[in-house]
């Protein structure tokens, strides 16, 4: 008995508990269908694992060149070894949200033990386990937990090394004594993260130089330099290394689609491939982005409406613990504030980075995670500094009740889920011919290219998505370059029968197909079913070097407004001036109207146009009024109505419907 509950109390008790923690969770949530998924988590290493580089094109569109080294072991469970047992694949997918919450308690327990060491066990680990729930039930973590976003996993890891700077730092006026072995481990993790996935290289710099703020002299700063340097390649070539090689081989750009400004790979256009849709546009977002972060009316930094307060707690209570933890200048870092104020040092660094580089709260974990130990640290840092005598239990009151109110305030978007029930992938795909090639004409589709492989495995697939319809960015940045010539060849060169899939719930008028000379035969459709995704569509098609009319010209559509009310009190009306209906892709022309309530003082309007969907004024005026577009709109554009304070208060979406039956 004595034995098990030294197990139990141990770290390998605490990962067994965190790894079946996170797998009961995940079970709670049901199976990850979210965007990514159905496009390129499924199609990207069953590419690899069956050499489609030669066979297929653009299936998954420009993501189909992402590495597929953390995909293969989803890919595995879910679609090859336990395809009939969905509760099996939801289980497994949480594992890196218990190795996340394992790794989270250790950073926990490291911030928290010098201002805790006084309290007696059962008020340290209360304020220790309350803080680890309120690390990882931010908007980042867990609207990522137990999908396949590879996020969580590439977090454990980099806070995997802040573990291992940040316990230097809580040993106490010791600190200093770092070890080479440790500087090279926390290069090593850190080379690992990002060779992983690239989005984790913005935490490098900071961790480089909170490992070299360790150092005691000129001579231990160059070598923990070079070791960290050393682990950070070593382990970024070992794992990013061969995909970088593969990557070079077909596209003369081991990063690809990214850097090709500076690669110059022929496929593309050069440019950096950098996602821009997030990044501040003036100088008080710049300075205060988390605070905007506390109206979830106002999209920022992720693709789905939001709300928290982690981040902004780090400047409210953060930055003033770490200044007061330096006051006076003379003296070294009390122990007590040693690892709270390398932990702020390290999270100053890397959201800095984070905010130049992407401003995307999806590649912010590791931040998400540090912001709040940081901001629990700092209120027990400055209850201590400034009242010494105050008692255990108000201490434990007073992070319950920060905690408690983070939580509340918090909303939390669902990437998406869908239930648990016979199996995990189930698609009914008809018969094709011999060699069939079959084009994916919406977004996202990859995950239909391995279902339908399993019932005709000679099928080649290639993605025509709607972004290359004449002047859209898939048209401009790979049509006239090698990529769009490839894809022409590959069309023209095929002899076996050709087939169109495409979703019907929000069908376009296909257009982009007609830029590579392909016609649909709208009698030979068929549906196909499929549990992950909306209703799909399966045409025979055929290709025609001298067609370059519409492909569907039996199917008609005009432009439709998709409204949603921010507000119950904002009124809007949408009036077309110009809205054909039409075969092909047209461009129309919309007049709003308004009336906002009183409390909104004026109303500004914003456009977000694909394929960045960054935030354009477009114009504004008064609680009431009328503001007119000119002969510019088209699909996928989203207009937004904010009231002075940047509140959201509607919403229109620009999309497609069906108007051949119009009279």
């Amino acid at each position: 008995m004595t034995r098990t509950l030294r197990i139990i109390r141990s770290r390998w008790g605490w990962l067994a508990i965190c790894l079946i923690a996170g797998m009961l969770l995940s079970l709670t949530r049901g199976l990850d269908n979210w965007w990514d998924l159905l496009n390129y988590h499924i199609y990207n290493p069953w590419a690899l694992l069956h050499h489609r580089e030669n066979v297929d094109l653009f299936a998954a569109g420009i993501q189909g060149y992402f590495d597929p080294l953390l995909d293969i072991p989803y890919y595995l469970i879910a679609f090859v070894w336990f395809p009939n047992h969905p509760a099996i694949v939801a289980a497994l997918t949480g594992l890196p949200f218990g190795l996340l919450l394992f790794v989270t308690l250790l950073l926990v327990r490291n911030v928290l033990a010098p201002l805790t060491a006084s309290m007696n066990p059962v008020a340290r680990w209360t304020i220790t386990l309350i803080t680890l729930v309120m690390a990882v039930s931010g908007v980042s973590t867990w609207s990522q937990a137990f999908t396949t976003t590879n996020e969580v996993m590439v977090s454990a890891i980099v806070l995997g090394a802040l573990v291992l700077l940040i316990g230097a730092f809580a040993a106490g006026p010791h600190y200093r004594h770092l070890s080479v072995r440790r500087a090279f481990a926390v290069g090593c993790l850190l080379g690992l993260a990002a060779g992983l996935k690239l989005t984790a290289t913005v935490y490098a710099p900071a961790g480089g130089l909170l490992l070299l703020a360790t150092c005691r002299d000129r001579r231990s700063l160059i070598l923990f330099s070079l070791t960290f340097f050393a682990g950070w390649m070593f382990a970024f070539a070992a794992v990013y290394g061969p995909w970088a090689i593969h990557l070079y081989r077909q596209t003369g750009n081991p990063f690809f689609p990214m850097f090709n400004n500076f690669f110059h790979s022929s496929l593309i256009i050069a440019d950096s491939g950098r996602d821009i849709r997030f990044l501040p546009l003036t100088i008080s977002e710049w300075l205060f982005a988390p605070f905007y972060w506390l109206n979830d009316h106002t999209q920022t930094v992720f693709p789905l409406l939001f709300r928290d307060v982690r981040f902004a707690l780090v400047f409210v209570l953060g930055l003033p613990a770490a200044i007061a933890a330096l006051v006076p200048w003379r003296k070294s870092l009390a122990p007590r504030s040693q690892a709270l104020f390398a932990i702020t040092f390290f999270w100053v660094f890397a959201y800095a980075t984070w905010l130049n580089v992407f401003s995307m709260l999806r590649y912010a974990i590791v931040l998400e995670i540090s912001a709040s130990i940081i901001a629990v640290a700092s209120l027990l840092y400055m209850a201590r500094r400034f009242s010494r005598a105050l008692p255990q239990y108000i201490q434990t009151s007073l992070v319950s009740g920060l905690i408690v109110a983070t939580i509340w305030f918090a909303r939390i978007p669902d990437l998406g889920h869908i239930p648990i029930e016979k199996h995990a992938f189930e698609t009914d795909v008809p018969r094709l011919g011999n060699h069939s090639l079959v084009i994916l004409a919406s977004e996202p589709m990859g995950l239909l290219a391995p279902e339908i492989w399993q019932r005709a495995p000679e099928t080649s697939f290639i993605g025509i998505p709607p972004c290359f319809a004449r002047s859209q960015w898939c048209y401009a940045s790979f049509y006239h370059y090698n990529l769009g010539v490839r894809m022409r060849q590959m069309i023209a060169k095929h002899r076996g029968p050709i087939y169109v899939a495409f979703y019907t719930d929000s069908i376009p008028s296909l257009s982009q197909l007609a830029t590579f000379h392909i016609k649909i035969d709208l009698t030979s459709c068929q549906s196909v079913y499929n549990n992950r995704t909306p209703p799909i569509r399966l045409c025979a098609a055929h290709y025609s070097s001298s067609f370059k009319k519409s492909p569907i010209a039996a199917l008609k559509f005009r432009l439709a407004t998709n409204t949603v009310l921010r507000d119950p009190h904002f009124q809007l009306k949408h009036d077309w001036l110009k809205n054909p209906c039409s075969a092909t892709q047209t461009l129309g022309q919309l007049t709003f109207t308004w009336r906002a309530p009183p409390s909104a003082k004026d109303v500004h309007i914003f456009l977000q146009p694909p394929p960045t969907y960054q935030r354009i004024p477009f114009t504004g005026g008064g609680l009431t009024g009328q503001a007119q577009t000119g002969k510019w709109v088209k699909a996928t554009q989203i207009f937004l109505f904010v009231d002075r304070r940047g509140r959201e208060l509607a919403r229109s979406v620009i999309s497609y419907r069906e108007c051949s039956s119009e009279h």
